[in-house]
C-alpha cells in the first residue's frame, strides 16, 4: 500500500513538473504579440482540472485500528449483523478477539478476508479473571447424581436448575453449553460460577458449579469423594444415556472424556451474579 502511493506521488510529481517546464517554455518561446493570452490562461486552468488528485486523499483518511476484546459467552459469529443469518462460526466463552464497529449494535472480525458480525453485547473490554488448582493424580472417576435431587427451591442450586439449565448432552443437565458438576469446597468456587476441567490428556470439559460437595462426603482437603470422584455431575436420569447408566462413570460419555482431571480453572465469572 505505501509503496503503490510513493510511485502515485512520484509519478503525480513529474507530471506536474513537466506541466509547468512546458508552459514556461512556450512562454519564453512565444512572442507576445498576436498571441491570445487569455485563451492559454484558460487552457492552463483546464489542465490543471484535470489533474487527478483524487488518491492523494487516502494519504489524509482516518485508518480504523481494531478494538481488542474478550468473549463474554459462547457467542456466534453471523453472515450479517442479523440475530436471523446464518452462523459461520462460534467462538468460546473468555476468547480474545480483535473485533471493528459496525453499528451500536453489531461488531465485525476478519475470518479469511471476509466479515463476520458479533452482536455487542457479548464482548468484554476485559479478560475474564481465572485461578487454577492442580489435582493430585487419582483413578479418574467422574461420578453422577440427579438434579431432582435439589430439593431447596430457595437455594441458588434450585434457582441454577429451574431458570437456567436444561437437559443436553449424554442426558447431562446444561447451562448453555456447559455441564452443570459438584465440586468441592476446597476450590472456593459458587453457584453459577464458570470453570473448565482439563484433562491430562488435554481435553477442556466446560462447566458451570451446580451443586457443591458437602464437606462431610469429602476427604480433609475437600477434594474427593469416598469413591476417589472430584467431580460429580448433575443428570436427568430419564435422559442419561445407556453407557453412562451402565458405568456409573460420567466418562463413558466420549472417549475423550476416559482421562483423568489434572487441572480445575475457575472463572471470575458467575451467571448468577451477573458478573
Amino acid at each position: 500500500m505505501f509503496k503503490h502511493l510513493m510511485v502515485k506521488l512520484l509519478s503525480l510529481g513529474l507530471l506536474v513538473t513537466m506541466f509547468f517546464t512546458c508552459n514556461i517554455a512556450i512562454s519564453a518561446a512565444t512572442p507576445t504579440s498576436g498571441v491570445d493570452i487569455q485563451k492559454i490562461e484558460n487552457q492552463q486552468k483546464d489542465n490543471e482540472k484535470n489533474i487527478d488528485f483524487s488518491f492523494v486523499k487516502t494519504l489524509t483518511e482516518k485508518v480504523e485500528l481494531p478494538t481488542k476484546g474478550w468473549t463474554k459467552t459462547e457467542v456466534n459469529i453471523r453472515k450479517k449483523p442479523n440475530k436471523k443469518s446464518k452462523i459461520i462460526k462460534t467462538y468460546s466463552f473468555n476468547k480474545k478477539i480483535k473485533y471493528y464497529k459496525y453499528n451500536k449494535k453489531w461488531v465485525y472480525v476478519i475470518l479469511k478476508n471476509k466479515k463476520g458480525y458479533i452482536y455487542k453485547k457479548y464482548i468484554s473490554k476485559k479478560k475474564n479473571k481465572y485461578r487454577i488448582y492442580n489435582l493430585p493424580k487419582y483413578n479418574g472417576y467422574k461420578s453422577w447424581m440427579p438434579y431432582t435431587a435439589i430439593t431447596s427451591s430457595g437455594s441458588p442450586q434450585y434457582k441454577l436448575q429451574h431458570q437456567y439449565a436444561y437437559t443436553g448432552k449424554y442426558g447431562i443437565r446444561m447451562v448453555k453449553d456447559r455441564f452443570c458438576v459438584a465440586i468441592g469446597y476446597h476450590f472456593k468456587c459458587f453457584i453459577g460460577q464458570y470453570f473448565d476441567l482439563i484433562l491430562a490428556n488435554g481435553t477442556v470439559i466446560k462447566c458451570i458449579k451446580g451443586d457443591e460437595k458437602a464437606k462431610r462426603d469429602t476427604d480433609a482437603n475437600n477434594i474427593f469423594s469416598r469413591n476417589g470422584c472430584a467431580t460429580e455431575f448433575l443428570i436427568d436420569r430419564s435422559s442419561l444415556s445407556h453407557s453412562i447408566k451402565m458405568s456409573g462413570d460420567i466418562s463413558s460419555a466420549c472417549k475423550s472424556w476416559k482421562s483423568r482431571v489434572k487441572q480445575i480453572k475457575i472463572y471470575k465469572k458467575n451467571i448468577l451474579s451477573g458478573r
